[in-house]
């Protein structure tokens, strides 16, 4: 830990036997003292102090984040880390990340990029030569960055000392989070620590390059740290600014996928009393910032002149909610609440003989008619659409019929029929999802794997004139 660059050094260290003693000093006095035992460590303020401040870790986890190769939030995020009482903890954390080391840019006039990689597709794609700046965090700029990297646009993902905590979350393959490798196929990486001077400075060079710059911190954390997005868009008049926020309008409350599906209405719609195993709120805001992106492209096409785009959680399920919402004004009993929440026979899901099960979707008079009269029930033809209880009665009849024999079967002889397996996440993906592309048409997988943590720091900065020390 002495030999690193530009960060808090401990003073004097000490121990016996398997306890271990950091004293940690910023300006000459001791601020800190860090005891560390086993899995357990204690902080304290001053040399002699009550420790109040419990941390349940190991050596190698909190050297890690001394060294800022582990981001200590993520690290928290996934257990590795169990705090009693956050404040001095973080107060440590905050100094071992204080200025120092790197030098600040000069500024200058903008500079273009290195050429991409090699691994780049050979025919344009309709982002060829777009440079994006993914300063985002997590799932909704994770969307963002995978449909505009199959766009064929070039994405630098800026990434704090640690990683982006996806980067880090379970379950990982070859050390990296299966999510993190399956968004950001074919992205590089840059490592900076914007709460430094130099960190700042570096993305407002690299702002001056770029095309898109895309941020998903909390209202006015940028301007604070010195990346104001007006000013960069002023620097750069063609920049196209993006905010993913969780409320938008510079309401700095924070906010996650289930503050909001709950606090819209969305999450009192999806029946029973769990969570849904996927995240709307999150995926919408991804691909609705891209489609925001896109039109503000064509937009500086004709006018010459960027934006500045902001994509809250908030409104991102609004698309999901529009028709339930109408019918709700119009006085309810809409045809979602009435017929496609499985309430009536034609549109719900039926249990086979073999415990698997059909999704049945044959609201169409014709599709439906045909489905009974396969199941030899056609007596039913007439109540289809039934939301009451003598769509309940021929429920129960379509369900009984099916229990004598498995849904392969009834899957083969409703070939021609809107009547589709129940699958599994497992049986509906195999082996391979992170080269499934997101875009029917008009793009593709990227081509090569996700990016190291700072792989291409080095290269990116150079050319911007950062002396940039591994």
């Amino acid at each position: 830990m002495r030999s690193l660059p530009g960060r808090l050094h401990p003073a004097a260290i000490w121990g016996w036997e398997a306890t271990f003693h950091f004293l940690f000093s910023h300006s000459g006095e001791p601020e800190w003292t860090l005891r560390l035992d086993g899995r357990n460590c204690r902080v304290t303020e001053g040399l002699r102090g009550r420790p109040d401040c419990v941390v349940e870790t190991n050596e190698s986890t909190f050297l890690g984040i001394a060294a800022g190769t582990i981001n200590p939030q993520t690290a928290f995020l996934l257990r590795r880390v169990k705090v009693s009482h956050p404040g001095p903890m973080m107060k440590l954390l905050k100094a071992l990340r204080a200025k120092g080391g790197e030098r600040e840019v000069a500024a200058g006039p903008p500079v273009s990029l290195p050429a991409p990689p090699a691994f780049a597709p050979a025919c344009a794609l309709p982002l060829a030569g777009v440079v994006v700046l993914d300063c985002t965090r997590m799932l909704p700029g994770a969307v963002l960055a995978r449909h505009l990297l199959e766009l064929g646009a070039r994405v630098i993902k800026v990434e704090e000392p640690g990683g982006d905590p996806l980067r880090h979350a379970p379950p990982l393959v070859d050390g990296v989070g299966a999510g993190f490798a399956t968004f950001y196929r074919g992205a590089q990486s840059v490592e900076l620590d914007l709460r430094t001077p130099a960190g700042a400075d570096a993305l407002r060079r690299l702002a001056r390059a770029a095309d898109v710059l895309v941020e998903s911190f909390r209202p006015g954390t940028l301007a604070r740290w010195g990346v104001d997005l007006a000013a960069l868009r002023a620097a750069h008049p063609a920049l196209i600014t993006c905010s993913l926020s969780g409320y938008g309008g510079g309401d700095d409350r924070p906010a996650h996928d289930l503050n909001i599906t709950a606090g819209s209405g969305l999450l009192s719609l999806l029946g029973g009393d769990g969570l849904p195993g996927v995240l709307l709120a999150d995926v919408a805001a991804g691909m609705q910032a891209a489609t925001a992106i896109l039109a503000a492209l064509l937009q500086r096409h004709k006018s010459g002149r960027g934006t500045h785009l902001e994509q809250p959680l908030a409104a991102a399920v609004r698309p999901f909610l529009a028709q339930s919402a109408a019918d709700l004004a119009a006085g309810g009993e809409g045809l979602i609440a009435t017929h496609l929440s499985g309430a009536c026979p034609a549109y719900r899901r039926y249990r086979c003989g073999d415990g698997r099960e059909l999704a049945v979707a044959a609201v169409e008079p014709k599709f439906w008619q045909a489905w009974v009269e396969l199941l030899g029930l056609p007596h039913l033809a007439g109540v289809g659409l039934d939301p009451g209880e003598a769509g309940a009665r021929a429920a129960a009849e379509v369900e009984a019929a099916l229990r004598a024999a498995s849904r392969d079967h009834w899957l083969e002889r409703a070939a021609e029929l809107p009547v589709s397996p129940v699958l599994t996440l497992a049986e509906a993906v195999g082996g391979a999802p992170a080269t499934v592309p997101f875009l029917a048409s008009g793009g593709g997988p990227p081509a090569g794997p996700a990016p190291t943590l700072g792989e291409h720091t080095a290269m990116v900065l150079g050319k911007l004139g950062v002396n940039f020390e591994p």
